[in-house]
């Protein structure tokens, strides 16, 4: 597996004061030729028809993502090909088959360093250099599709996730219960008295908090590095 290190991820929580924020407009659910989709969608799309007839192709907004939908006929049966904006293949399924899990995150697929967007890979590049990776995996989870990457330094296990244009959302760091700050252990005692602690980890979360006043009224956003709102309330 490809080489790569990290300064264990810092966690990064802006607040800024009222101001003019940018509103991107998502378009509605629209159909298209092969012709008219971005170069790494039609390769991908047609890499996976392979020699089935590709009969439809729609741009779909999912969880504030743009995801290209291609209805592809095989040997007679339809098949549904799902590729992100980026040309990244995200999964096919039959058309009419249950999906009884559509609202759940997809399963954890494990996957090689060849398989990574080309961003994923210029950050882990980047920041894990010298370090060798352990595992890498691709899933689903807050409606986006991201990308974990696990290894070791002196005995301890980390995991980094990062979002398939390369940003980085999430650092975890293994740590023995003995190491657990004293406010952190008194809440588990207290809560969970004489229970034994089989694991725990350092989690540092990277995301923007911004507050913001508009229309007379106070709002709060949570933003991650590539655009995608986490989470908006209006303050009390």
């Amino acid at each position: 597996m490809k080489k790569a290190g990290f300064p264990i991820g810092v966690l990064m929580i802006v607040s800024l004061g009222a101001g003019v924020i940018g509103v991107a407009v998502a378009f509605a659910d629209q159909e298209l030729s092969l012709q008219q989709v971005p170069a790494p969608v039609r390769a991908t799309i047609e890499k996976h028809a392979g020699q089935g007839e590709i009969v439809e192709i729609e741009r779909e907004i999912e969880n504030g993502q743009v995801v290209y939908e291609a209805e592809v006929i095989v040997d007679g049966e339809e098949i549904e090909l799902l590729v992100s904006a980026a040309g990244e293949f995200l999964g096919a399924e039959a058309e009419g088959e249950d999906d009884e899990d559509t609202d759940e995150d997809e399963d954890e697929d494990s996957i090689q360093w060849e398989q990574l967007p080309l961003p994923v890979q210029a950050t882990l590049s980047r920041t894990l250099p010298g370090i060798q990776l352990t595992e890498l995996t691709r899933e689903a989870e807050h409606g986006l599709v991201v990308y974990e990457a696990a290894y070791e330094t002196n005995g301890v296990e980390h995991e980094v996730e990062l979002t398939e244009d390369g940003h980085l959302l999430e650092s975890e760091e293994q740590i023995s219960p003995a190491g657990l700050p004293a406010a952190v252990r008194a809440v588990i005692d207290s809560r969970f008295p004489n229970a034994e602690i089989e694991e725990a980890e350092m989690v540092r979360v990277t995301f923007y908090e911004i507050e913001l006043e508009a229309g007379g009224k106070e709002h709060e956003l949570k933003i991650l590095a590539n655009g995608h709102v986490l989470d908006e309330g209006d303050e009390d």
